[in-house]
Formats: C-alpha cells, sequence, structure tokens
C-alpha cells in the first residue's frame, strides 16, 4: 500500500519535470508567448497548493479509494 501511495505522490512531480523541458515546443505549437506558457507552470503549482488541503478533506469524508481513483481520473482527462 505505501508503494502505491508513493508513486500516486511522485505524479505532479513527474508531470512537471515532463513538462519543464518542453516549453519552447508548447510556445511555437500553440503560438504563445514565453510569459503565458510560464504562467501554466505558476499555476499548477498554486492550483496544487490549493488542492493538497482540499482533497485531504474529501479523502476524509469519503474515503482514500474513491478520492484517489476520482482524481487519477481527472488527471488523465486532463493530460489527454
Amino acid at each position: 500500500h505505501y508503494v502505491v501511495l508513493l508513486l500516486l505522490n511522485c505524479i505532479g512531480a513527474f508531470s512537471s519535470d515532463c513538462y519543464i523541458p518542453n516549453l519552447s515546443d508548447v510556445v511555437d505549437d500553440l503560438k504563445a508567448t514565453d510569459q503565458e506558457v510560464s504562467l501554466t507552470i505558476q499555476v499548477n503549482w498554486y492550483m496544487l497548493g490549493f488542492a493538497t488541503p482540499i482533497v485531504g478533506y474529501l479523502s476524509d469524508v469519503y474515503g482514500r479509494k474513491v478520492v484517489i481513483c476520482s482524481t487519477l481520473l481527472v488527471y488523465v482527462v486532463g493530460a489527454v
């Protein structure tokens, strides 16, 4: 169980580590400015900070399994 929780905790860092090296490609593909693309990283970090206590509260109310499956679904849909 601890290995699964550890891997789930690494998803956010892995996503950022994969995204940051490709910022120039995102700028070219979307015809955006460097500042606009950099803003997406900042919003990601802010949302991670705001979502952590909310998800913690929801897991206390509804249980960890339901919340983990729901948040993974949101992550996968957002990644596609």
